[in-house]
C-alpha cells in the first residue's frame, strides 16, 4: 500500500491531518531557521475559533486554518473570521509519476474573500463559509512571506 492510499483509508483522516499540520510546522520551521529569524508556534486544543496554530514572526500573528486531501475532500467549511482576518492553507497529499510521496502548500484567495463570505456553508452553521479547492493558489516557495502577505 502506497502512504497515499493509507491516508485515503476509511478512518484515516485524522491520521492525515496530524501528518499534514506537522509537515507544514517542520517546513516552516526550517524556512525561519534558513532565514535566520525565530518564529513563534501556539497549537489549538480544541477547534471552537477555526484555527489550527497561530505563527508569530516579526512580531506579527496570524491565525491559521488547516484543511488536509488526499484527493477526496475538495469542500471544507471555515469559520468566518479565519476568512476575514487569518490564513487558510490547503495541504494536499499527492504521489507524482515514479509513485514518490508529495506534500503540496495551497494558500486561499485574498481575492475571493468578500464572495466567500457571501456563500452559505457546506453544513449549515451561522459562523463557517464554504470554501472548495479551486478557490486556492499554490504556494510555491516562500511559506512565510506567502502567509505574512
Amino acid at each position: 500500500m502506497s502512504g497515499l492510499n493509507f491516508f485515503r483509508a476509511k478512518g484515516s483522516s485524522k491520521i492525515q491531518e496530524q501528518f499534514a499540520e506537522h509537515t507544514i510546522l517542520r517546513d516552516i520551521i526550517l524556512e525561519a531557521a534558513c532565514k535566520n529569524q525565530k518564529i513563534g508556534i501556539a497549537r489549538g486544543e480544541c477547534d471552537i475559533f477555526g484555527y489550527a496554530i497561530i505563527l508569530e514572526y516579526k512580531n506579527e500573528f496570524k491565525k491559521i486554518q488547516l484543511k488536509a486531501t488526499s484527493g477526496k475532500a475538495h469542500v471544507w467549511d471555515v469559520h468566518k473570521t479565519i476568512i476575514e482576518s487569518g490564513c487558510v492553507i490547503l495541504i494536499e497529499l499527492v504521489e507524482d509519476a515514479q509513485n514518490e510521496f508529495k506534500v503540496k502548500y495551497h494558500l486561499l484567495k485574498k481575492e475571493l474573500k468578500n464572495k466567500i463570505l457571501n456563500q452559505p456553508p457546506k453544513v449549515s452553521h451561522p459562523e463557517k463559509r464554504k470554501v472548495t479547492k479551486g478557490q486556492f493558489d499554490s504556494m510555491e516557495g516562500n511559506l512565510l512571506k506567502r502567509i505574512f502577505n
